[in-house]
């Protein structure tokens, strides 16, 4: 079996736990890797790996083992030393498959975010880099907590990404991600299974029952700079659920992401939307995004054994300082919450805003954390513990001129069976926005996939016996990345034989062959 005709959630994470050195210059061509080590003083991240995705620090790269078709989320976390514009780009074998706008980013108001989200296909042996410039000679440098998250594709998916900036919408108006019409003839580009996408709505309409992974990113401009933007997920035209954060027409583009975990029924519509306030008008910009993606297992043949995904259903009491739990009821005078899908395997506790994981393995997270109401203008710092242990931080600014703020985190977290995930913020000095949301799924439940072992036994031992058919040696050789698995009739010692009877294959030539 060629590592090619695997089919699982392969999945790769990674988050940066230093800031690198200072980076681009200004231009396309100064592109910087934000994983390559030679751009830190001192590179260190953590990773989590299916065996058939790798990861080289030297060269900033991930390679894609097995051919096929897989989710995207990078998430750069970005300062500057200046008011400058920066892009984040996804790049393939050296060329760019995904350009975001450039939100700008000033000294009073980074760190900034930029959620960069698609679905690509792959071939094994493809690799992909992941950079951020600036539009000027003003040099950036990426954060610690900047990351990227990739899952196989396994069922029914459907990618729409926006390719160049659209056109100015109707004033409050509810619009359509993904819509030609505003996003301009042309301009979106999408990669579909099962799934069909009609240009003049946006719409997509999945052909079968699954639970989709929903993620929303808008990336705008807007005529105003008082009135927020609402960006949400929706079934058949209705809210499934969304949060607002404010475009700043001094202060964008910006970008906004909102995601979730939800079961939907073959043919009812899908579509990510966003609606300014009153008289505001949102012009889409290039990597404005929507995605749903199938996490079930094997084409449907059971969902992941652990999931959940919720979101609060309005704004915190007003917080100061100190370390605060996001989904602990105790920071809201009257707490409720918006469930997407039922806990199963995850236990959510209200009363101390803990998720304890019944099983060990390996749990996609995304986390929509919205922020508002700012009493104090500076860096906040976004933290996900497991037990008493950091796992992610990356820095966050709210402005009190420019808030609400939404950060996407996307990671993938190793834990152990009972392990608790809690979700915080250092110096909220606000509230909690209505919205702030967490998904949660366990992506490491491997259909037909024999986890590569560690040989006990080597092929050839020291006294040269051939052990191709010892029980310690037989696993790794069957389960090798990319490598086939040899012939077992080609093991057998001496001339091939049955029953006594050679049995050595004969070959001549211009004839069929024969034993």
């Amino acid at each position: 079996m060629s590592i090619s005709n695997l089919s699982y959630h392969s999945y790769f994470s990674i988050i940066t736990t230093a800031d690198s050195s200072n980076l681009s210059t200004g231009g396309t061509s100064d592109q910087d890797n934000v994983f390559l080590a030679s751009n830190y003083s001192s590179f260190s991240a953590n990773t989590a790996s299916s065996p058939d995705i790798e990861f080289d620090s030297t060269t900033g790269r991930i390679t894609a083992k097995a051919t096929g078709t897989y989710l995207l989320v990078f998430v750069p976390t970005i300062t500057v030393a200046g008011g400058v514009g920066v892009v984040a780009r996804i790049n393939k074998n050296g060329s760019n498959v995904f350009t975001s706008t450039n939100p700008v980013a000033f000294t009073n108001t980074d760190p900034i975010s930029i959620t960069c989200q698609a679905i690509l296909d792959l071939t094994a042996g493809d690799y992909l880099e992941f950079t951020i410039s600036a539009d000027s000679t003003t040099a950036i440098v990426a954060q610690n907590g900047t990351s990227f998250t990739m899952l196989k594709a396994n069922g029914d998916y459907a990618s729409i990404v926006q390719t160049a900036d659209g056109t100015e919408g109707v004033a409050n108006a509810l619009e359509v991600i993904g819509d030609q019409d505003l996003a301009g003839s042309g301009n979106i580009t999408t990669n579909l299974n099962n799934i069909t996408y009609a240009s003049g709505t946006g719409l997509l309409t999945p052909a079968n029952t699954r639970p989709f992974l929903l993620l929303a990113t808008l990336m705008a401009t807007s005529n105003t700079n008082s009135q927020e933007t609402f960006v949400g997920v929706y079934a058949n035209g209705s809210l499934i659920d969304g949060a607002s954060a404010l475009i700043h027409k001094d202060d964008d583009p910006n970008e906004e992401s909102y995601g979730l975990l939800k079961t939907l029924t073959g043919g009812e519509t899908v579509s990510g939307r966003y609606q300014a306030g009153s008289g505001a008008k949102i012009t889409t910009k290039k990597g404005s995004s929507f995605t749903a993606f199938d996490i079930s297992n094997n084409g449907a043949a059971g969902t992941p054994s652990a999931f959940i995904s919720l979101a609060v259903a309005a704004d915190s009491d007003a917080q100061t300082t100190g370390e605060k739990n996001c989904f602990d009821e105790d920071l809201w005078s009257s707490y409720s919450t918006t469930v997407h899908s039922t806990g199963t395997g995850i236990t959510y506790t209200s009363g101390d805003g803990t998720f304890v994981v019944t099983s060990s393995g390996k749990y996609f997270v995304l986390w929509n954390l919205i922020l508002g109401d700012a009493t104090n203008s500076s860096n906040r710092n976004v933290l996900i513990k497991k037990g008493s242990t950091t796992v992610f931080n990356a820095p966050a600014m709210v402005f009190t001129s420019y808030d609400p703020l939404e950060k996407t985190i996307c990671a993938i977290f190793d834990a152990d069976a009972g392990d608790s995930f809690t979700f915080k913020i250092q110096g909220v000095r606000g509230k909690i926005a209505e919205g702030t949301g967490v998904t949660m799924f366990k992506v490491d439940d491997l259909n037909d996939l024999h986890v590569q072992s560690v040989p006990t036994e080597p092929l050839i031992a020291d006294d040269y016996t051939i052990n191709s058919f010892s029980t310690n040696a037989l696993s790794p050789q069957y389960d090798r990345a990319g490598s086939e698995q040899v012939p077992f009739i080609l093991g057998v010692p001496g001339p091939l034989s049955l029953r006594k009877r050679n049995s050595a294959p004969i070959v001549t030539v211009g004839k069929t062959n024969k034993t």
